[in-house]
C-alpha cells in the first residue's frame, strides 16, 4: 500500500510505525499531542456523526489531524512544536485528570466542512432510498 505524500509524518512515521505495532511505548515519541473537545450545538444532534482523519492546512505552524466521534472531535500533532499553552491542560498525557474543551459547533472551524458532509450523506441516502408514494 502506497501512502499518500499530504499523509506521511516525515521524520516521526517510523517512530509512530513502532508506537502501532507495539514495538515502542507511547512515551517515546514526545511530539505526539492529543486534545479532546466535545462539540454542543442547539440545532445538530452531533452525537451520531464520524469523520475521517483530515490533515489541517491553514494552520501550517503545526503538523495538525483531526476527527470526529459521536460529539467529540480528537485533535492530534506530531511535532516538535507543543500545542500552545493555553491548550496544555487539554492534552491527554496518561497522567493526571482528563480534561477536555467544549466547543460549539456552529462557528467553528469545522462547522461548513461538517455541514458540507451531513448534506452530502443526506443526498446519497435519499438517491439510494428513494421515497414511495
Amino acid at each position: 500500500m502506497q501512502i499518500q505524500p499530504d499523509r506521511r509524518l516525515g521524520p516521526y512515521e517510523n517512530k509512530a510505525r513502532d508506537i502501532l505495532f507495539d514495538a515502542s511505548p507511547l512515551s517515546e515519541l514526545r511530539a505526539f499531542q492529543v486534545l479532546v473537545e466535545r462539540y454542543e450545538s442547539a440545532k445538530t444532534n452531533v452525537e451520531g456523526f464520524y469523520t475521517h482523519p483530515v490533515r489541517h492546512r491553514k494552520n501550517r505552524s503545526y503538523n495538525l489531524y483531526s476527527f470526529g466521534v459521536g460529539a467529540f472531535r480528537f485533535v492530534a500533532t506530531v511535532d516538535a512544536k507543543p500545542f500552545p499553552k493555553d491548550l496544555a491542560s487539554y492534552v491527554l498525557s496518561g497522567h493526571g485528570p482528563f480534561r477536555g474543551r467544549i466547543a460549539k459547533l456552529e462557528g467553528n472551524e469545522m462547522h461548513s466542512a461538517i455541514m458540507e458532509m451531513f448534506v452530502a450523506d443526506h443526498s446519497r441516502r435519499k438517491d439510494q432510498y428513494p421515497r414511495r408514494v
